[in-house]
């Protein structure tokens, strides 16, 4: 009972963590990080037989974890958006400080014919 007991509270944990708003987002991940490494180490800890109590947190814990789930693929896109955006602007910078270095194809032309 003790390891369902523990695996519940922690994806509770999670859920929350995951719930607040990012005001460091570098301490937010290592959170949530760390928070999803106990949780695993608590969900394999779980051993049948179960009690029809756990079967009802186990149920739960379904539940929660398609959200967290959701969450997690939001926290993932918005990074993904922000190193694009990032990129974006180091080549934007790139161009403006070195305009001539950059290689143009427009208006090349190779004849294969001899």
């Amino acid at each position: 009972m003790n390891a369902v007991k523990e695996a519940y509270k922690l994806t509770l944990k999670l859920q929350q963590e995951l719930s607040q708003k990012e005001h460091d987002r570098d301490k937010h991940i290592q959170n949530i990080e760390q928070l999803l490494n106990d949780r695993d180490i608590a969900i394999k800890l779980i051993k049948p037989p179960f009690l029809a109590e756990e079967k009802e947190l186990g149920r739960e814990m379904v539940k929660l974890n398609d959200s967290i789930d959701e969450k997690l693929r939001e926290i993932r896109f918005n990074i993904s958006k922000d190193i694009k955006a990032l990129k974006n602007r180091e080549r934007g910078q790139n161009r403006y400080v070195n305009p001539y270095g950059i290689e143009s194809h427009d208006g090349t032309f190779y004849d294969k014919r001899k």
